[in-house]
C-alpha cells in the first residue's frame, strides 16, 4: 500500500531529521520508485521556487490520482497503448526583488533539468522528460511499480512521429532530436504484443556452427521459430515470426532481445523474413519482446 498524497507531500517538505523519525515512509520510498519520484518531484518544485507555497489545488487532484493505490496488476488487463498526460506543480507568482533584496542565486551549469513530467494513473508511471543543462541532450525516463512496463518498452510521440525505445532501467536517449514544448505532444508508452523467454542454452564452443531449431509459443495467439546457431564469439539467434496477436501475416515489427537488465539490441524485420542477432550468452536468459508496427 502507498503512503497517501497527503504523507508523501509532509514526508517531501520536513526536514532531514523528520524523515529520519518517519521510518515506515522512508522505507517505503526505498521500495517505491514510482512514490520516491513523486517525493523528488515535490521536493526540486519546492527547492525552484521562490516563495513558500503549497502546490495549487489542480496539482493535488491529479497526485490523488496518481497515488491512489496500487492495483493487483495480476487482477487487470493491461493495454498495448498507455496514454501519458502532463502532470504540472504550479506555484503562485513569484515576489518581485528589490536591489536592496538581494538577487536569485544563478541555477547550476550542470546536471540534469526537468523540461516535463507526464503520467499515467492505471497503469501508475511517471515519465520524467529530462535536459542536460551543460550539453543540452534530452532524454526520457519512465518509472512505475512494474519494471515489466518501464524497461525495454517503446515511447512513442504521435506528432511528429518519433519512437524511443527504453533501456532496462527504463531510460531513452534522445540523441538529436530536441523537443519544443515537450509537455504539448501527445505521447504514448507501447508495450510489447509478444514476450518470449528462453532458458539458458547448453552451448559447447569446441563445435563451432552447430544449429538447431525449435518452435516457441508464449500463447495461443504467440508463436515464433527460432534457430541457434553456435558461434565461438557465442550464440547467434535466427528469429522468424509466425504469429504475432493472432495475425500470419505481419508486415513489419521490432524485437528486443534482452539478457540480463542492462543488455538489449533491437533489431527489425519485415514479413516473413527471418531477423538475427549475435553475441549472446549460453549462460543466461534471453528474453524476446516483439512490438508489431
Amino acid at each position: 500500500m502507498h503512503p497517501t498524497p497527503i504523507e508523501l507531500r509532509q514526508f517531501a517538505n520536513s526536514g532531514p531529521d523528520a524523515r529520519t523519525q518517519d521510518a515506515e515512509v522512508s522505507r517505503h520510498l526505498a521500495a517505491c520508485p514510482l512514490c520516491r519520484e513523486y517525493v523528488e518531484l515535490i521536493a526540486e518544485w519546492n527547492r525552484g521556487s521562490n516563495s513558500i507555497s503549497a502546490p495549487s489545488p489542480s496539482a493535488r487532484v491529479v497526485a490523488e490520482d496518481v497515488f491512489a493505490g496500487a492495483v493487483d496488476a495480476a487482477n487487470r488487463v493491461v493495454p498495448h497503448i498507455i496514454e501519458l498526460i502532463p502532470l504540472a506543480f504550479q506555484s503562485e507568482p513569484a515576489p518581485v526583488l528589490l536591489a536592496a533584496d538581494g538577487q536569485t542565486p544563478d541555477r547550476p551549469g550542470d546536471g540534469l533539468e526537468h523540461a516535463a513530467t507526464l503520467y499515467a494513473a492505471d497503469p501508475e508511471m511517471v515519465l520524467r522528460v529530462m535536459r542536460d543543462r551543460r550539453t543540452g541532450e534530452e532524454l526520457l525516463h519512465l518509472i512505475g511499480t512494474d519494471p515489466d512496463l518501464t524497461s525495454n518498452v517503446l515511447i512513442h510521440i504521435v506528432e511528429p512521429s518519433m519512437d524511443f525505445m527504453t533501456d532496462g532501467q527504463g531510460v531513452a536517449h534522445l540523441g538529436p532530436h530536441h523537443l519544443q514544448n515537450p509537455e504539448s505532444l501527445h505521447w504514448q508508452v507501447r508495450l510489447p504484443e509478444a514476450v518470449f523467454a528462453l532458458s539458458p542454452l547448453q552451448y559447447n564452443p569446441e563445435q563451432p556452427g552447430a544449429r538447431r531449431g525449435f518452435e516457441l509459443e508464449a500463447d495461443a495467439d504467440n508463436r515464433i521459430r527460432v534457430e541457434l546457431e553456435s558461434r565461438t564469439e557465442g550464440i547467434m539467434l535466427h528469429l522468424t515470426l509466425l504469429r504475432i496477436g493472432g495475425s500470419e501475416s505481419l508486415q513489419r515489427a521490432r524485437l528486443v532481445i534482452t539478457q540480463g537488465a542492462s543488455r538489449s539490441q533491437t533489431v527489425e524485420t519485415k514479413g516473413p523474413a527471418p531477423c538475427t542477432v549475435t553475441g549472446l550468452s549460453a549462460t543466461e536468459p534471453i528474453g524476446i519482446r516483439v512490438f508489431a508496427e
